[in-house]
């Protein structure tokens, strides 16, 4: 794939618009896309992988474990957080801890997949991305629309994605991109919930995904079924993500997510800070395409500009210190957050101005001036001005 592409979408999402927003004060400093966190899940990944190893040739990296693995979930949509969740596109960041990858520019011992609620993607590649971010930025609508009615798929893909879920829990997700598998195939991932039916939802709240997510994993557990798809290696095919494939799904692992309080201290903060990236995985797996390519540049770029903004380290988080785990630990958790700082004078009483007679203090950051009243009382109080007589009410 042409570097272009790359850094035109660089351009597109990170300079012109996730840094404009941290330049206007935008703080924390936000992501680029999918900046609505519904919540942040603790869960624990079972790997099977009931793939035809008969039928595969050399070694499968992750796809050839049976292990299972701690992890963590960020579910978020792809709006304004300040925007309703009605038909926004859903995503899900699974990060799967104590599983190394060797990955160069990602090496550590974390794995990243990346999901989002439908099983396609709108532009077939990374040139028709950077054409159709182009002209939807550009507040041409003519152009635009002349646009949609020369590339109908997308269109019709935009519109698909614009869909009402009743929740986080009963919807399937897609990676969208390929995953090499072993030396002649690849595969394409899907997470299914394990249980098809109907829950009780809380009807369209502006924030309805976030409030249903915490109601549902307070009262009980879930579990996800993660399933592949298998073809032979096609860079054609590989390269056009509006393509469905017809291959049926084979169970891979199970994803389970324990009763929990997503309110816990520091959950949503944790959110905030962690960074995903298709790319953390191992190198025997790497995504295919070049919207794959591309994610892997301008994922981390967004990422590392959102730990600069926010002054922390670009680092991975580690499984066995992940706080989310100290919930199934009978153990008090003290409360070490800070939540104000101020700097006071000193305990005592200040001159008015350059009165001889009247005086105030403490002082305190937001005064509640019927407290004074009560305490003080009314009264008027002449202040000598150098310059003149000013009555004030105290």
């Amino acid at each position: 794939m042409e570097k272009k592409y790359i850094n035109d979408l660089k351009a597109q999402f990170i300079d012109t618009y996730q840094k404009v927003m941290i330049e206007n004060g935008a703080n924390p400093a936000p992501r680029a896309v999918f900046r609505k966190q519904h919540g942040i899940v603790h869960g624990e990944l079972s790997l099977t992988n009931n793939l035809p190893i008969e039928k595969l040739v050399g070694d499968l990296g992750f796809f050839g474990i049976k292990d299972n693995f701690k992890c963590v979930m960020r579910f978020s949509s792809d709006t304004d957080p300040k925007k309703t969740d009605v038909k926004s596109t859903i995503g899900l960041g699974l990060k799967i801890f104590d599983l190394p990858n060797n990955a160069e520019g990602f090496e550590g011992t974390n794995t990243d997949f990346i999901f989002q609620n439908i099983d396609v993607f709108f532009a077939q590649n990374a040139q028709q991305m950077v054409e159709f971010t182009q002209i939807s930025s550009s507040g041409d609508i003519s152009q635009l629309n002349e646009y949609y009615r020369e590339n109908k798929e997308l269109k019709r893909i935009l519109d698909q994605m614009e869909k009402y879920e009743d929740s986080c829990l009963t919807t399937a997700y897609y990676p969208i991109i390929p995953f090499r598998l072993g030396e002649k195939h690849m595969i394409k991932l899907r997470l299914k919930p394990a249980v098809e039916e109907n829950f009780p939802v809380i009807m369209k709240q502006k924030d309805y995904l976030a409030k249903d997510l915490q109601q549902k994993l307070s009262n009980d557990s879930f579990q996800f079924i993660l399933e592949g798809q298998i073809k032979e290696i096609d860079e054609k095919i590989a390269d056009n993500l509006q393509l469905r494939w017809d291959e049926s799904f084979i169970e891979i692992g199970r994803l389970h997510l324990p009763k929990q309080d997503l309110n816990l201290i520091g959950v949503k903060e944790l959110g905030n800070h962690i960074n995903f990236n298709c790319w953390r995985i191992n190198s025997l797996n790497q995504p295919l395409g070049s919207i794959a390519e591309a994610r892997r540049d301008v994922y981390k770029y967004g990422a590392e500009t959102r730990y600069s903004a926010n002054a922390l380290e670009f680092r991975e988080p580690q499984g066995g210190i992940c706080p989310f785990h100290a919930q199934n630990n009978d153990e008090k958790i003290t409360d070490h957050e800070i939540v104000s700082a101020a700097i006071y004078p000193s305990i005592g009483i200040m001159r008015v101005g350059n009165s001889d007679e009247y005086y105030i203090g403490p002082q305190v950051p937001e005064p509640i001036m019927s407290m004074i009243f009560l305490f003080i009382g009314i009264k008027k109080v002449k202040l000598k001005d150098r310059q003149q007589n000013l009555e004030y009410m105290v």
